[in-house]
């Protein structure tokens, strides 16, 4: 044997070290690749072909099943193949002419013809592979962004590939917003596919949550946002876009998209990030010692915490050297939007819970642009008695969407309605105190009501509340009469007018706007310059202005 081995020819180092690679995985192939490709570019020459043998082989098949569990050994076998050349060639054909030029439009069809009907693992791993050829330049943004809101509307019920899919939009639309913007606004306004819908939505509030270049100033986002409360026949997704324009932080959850109100909770931001869910791990409730003061001190001070780490990871590092706008200030036309919510409102087709959150909205874009929205005063009184579940909510929904260009005479009506159904000895006190602190605030909103016909009874009615027995009912008339007593104090009697009342003084007229005539301090200057300014005054401008 050692006589027959000596006449076999030597190999040279270079051709022993590519014989070991071809033994090797694909990962370790993957590595000294990317540091030589020219060295191995046999190597992927024939991983290349093995690659298109392998489509070609599974567009032959017909293959109806999605779950793994019921196929073949060898089925199983031969997608984990497909799979695993998939991610090679994402990592390393753009070292190569012909594979960069066709691994991504090519795999980016097999997913859209073959996605529905694909297992799960091969379909998750081929996607994953088509986000990693975006990523290397082997595909376009646009093409990408196309093809994987084609895979959620074939593939509704996979929670890996709409977080998947939600991550690789985000990403696009932060390198390339410009080319990416078109194709994302029209995911949003979808109509026909409600998860194309919601994943759209949530891209573009984390697009602008993250405040990219220019998209704070984009109307057609905004607009787009705006649509989505009125336009949406799933509740779930006209929730996500009201809880945008309110500024309530929610997480992005990627469930099953069920309509179920007892959801809400779980897209709680704070509650639902990483850093919550680590926080409240290292939390030590004691669970197997026993429960004492000192013990529950403790856990409470670790809650405490827990929750400040989670608030300042949700909400993050607030750069104030910018001017900061809300959403719901750079609307384009508010008034088209409120009027087509409360069209909304008015048919009837959602639950309560997703009533108050269409009124709050529009309270809110009445109290921002000063809008005159008649319909929405005379529509909140049915919902404004003691009664009414969450009436608190409403009270306060209804006074914020009270402003001095509110007509009095529409706000009139609903004060008598809050005083006959709150403000009566037969109701309980905190009803009644609710009632009148309501009334306050709207006179603070719209003084010129107190200018109403037969508002002097209905001041001095109320003011009488203040001798009542329980201590709640009388803060809140005290509050009242100070009120007035500020605004209109000829309204209330002789005792509760105050020794300093302005007697004259009458709330400003309906429309009317107390315009300044001059600069705020100028009759200062002019004392300081003529030398009549006090001494202790003439001191503190003097140091003001050495300062």
């Amino acid at each position: 044997k050692k006589q027959k081995n000596k006449y076999r020819p030597k190999l040279s180092q270079h051709s022993k070290k590519k014989m070991k690679i071809r033994q090797l995985s694909l990962a370790v192939l993957q590595n000294v690749l990317k540091r030589d490709p020219s060295a191995y570019s046999e190597e992927f020459e024939a991983l290349w072909r093995q690659y298109l043998a392998e489509v070609a082989i599974y567009k032959s098949t017909e293959r109806s099943g999605i779950d793994d569990e019921h196929s073949t050994a060898q089925e199983r076998e031969e997608t984990k193949k497909l799979a695993d050349l998939a991610h090679f060639v994402a990592h390393c054909g753009i070292h190569y002419e012909e594979s960069r030029k066709s691994f991504g439009p090519g795999l980016a069809q097999l997913l859209e013809e073959r996605a529905a009907s694909m297992p799960v693992e091969l379909r998750r791993k081929l996607t994953q592979a088509l986000v990693l050829a975006r990523s290397k330049g082997l595909i376009q943004g646009p093409a990408l962004l196309e093809t994987i809101f084609i895979l959620v509307r074939s593939v509704k019920r996979d929670r890996f590939i709409r977080k998947l899919v939600f991550d690789a939009v985000v990403k696009q639309g932060k390198s390339d917003w410009r080319r990416s913007r078109r194709r994302i606004l029209i995911a949003a306004d979808c109509k026909t596919d409600s998860t194309e819908a919601k994943i759209g939505l949530d891209v573009l509030i984390q697009l602008y949550k993250d405040n990219i270049s220019g998209i704070r100033r984009d109307v057609g986002l905004i607009d787009a946002l705006g649509r989505a409360c009125c336009d949406s026949e799933r509740p779930k997704i006209a929730r996500t876009a009201i809880y945008f324009f309110l500024g309530v932080d929610k997480f992005v959850v990627f469930e099953g998209d069920s309509d179920s109100e007892d959801e809400e909770n779980e897209n709680d931001a704070i509650y639902n990030s990483a850093t919550a869910r680590a926080a409240r791990d290292s939390i030590d409730y004691h669970e197997h010692s026993k429960k004492t003061r000192k013990r529950g001190r403790q856990v409470a001070r670790q809650t405490k915490r827990a929750a400040k780490i989670a608030r300042q990871a949700a909400h993050g590092d607030i750069d104030t050297s910018q001017p900061i706008f809300s959403a719901i200030e750079l609307l384009s036309d508010p008034q088209i939007l409120c009027e087509r919510l409360l069209s909304r409102l008015r048919a009837h087709k959602d639950k309560f819970e997703t009533r108050i959150l269409i009124l709050e909205l529009v309270s809110r874009l009445a109290a921002v642009h000063k809008l005159q929205l008649l319909p929405l005063y005379s529509y909140l009184q049915r919902y404004l008695d003691p009664k009414q579940r969450q009436v608190t909510k409403l009270l306060a929904i209804f006074v914020q969407g009270c402003h001095d260009l509110v007509p009095p005479d529409e706000l009139r009506p609903l004060a008598r309605h809050l005083a006959d159904r709150f403000v009566s000895d037969r109701n309980a006190p905190e009803a009644m105190a609710l009632g009148i602190n309501a009334i306050t605030n709207i006179v603070n909103r719209c003084p010129a009501l107190l200018d109403e016909p037969d508002m002097l009874g209905f001041a001095r009615d109320l003011a009488a509340y203040s001798k009542h027995r329980n201590k709640s009912v009388v803060i809140a008339a005290r509050s009242w009469i100070n009120a007035v007593r500020h605004q209109f104090p000829i309204l209330l009697r002789k005792k509760d007018r105050g020794k300093f009342a302005d007697k004259t003084a009458t709330p400003i007229k309906f429309g009317q706007i107390d315009a300044d005539t001059e600069i705020a301090g100028v009759d200062l200057l002019e004392a300081y310059e003529a030398g009549t300014l006090p001494q202790d005054l003439a001191a503190a401008f003097n140091g003001e202005k050495k300062n």
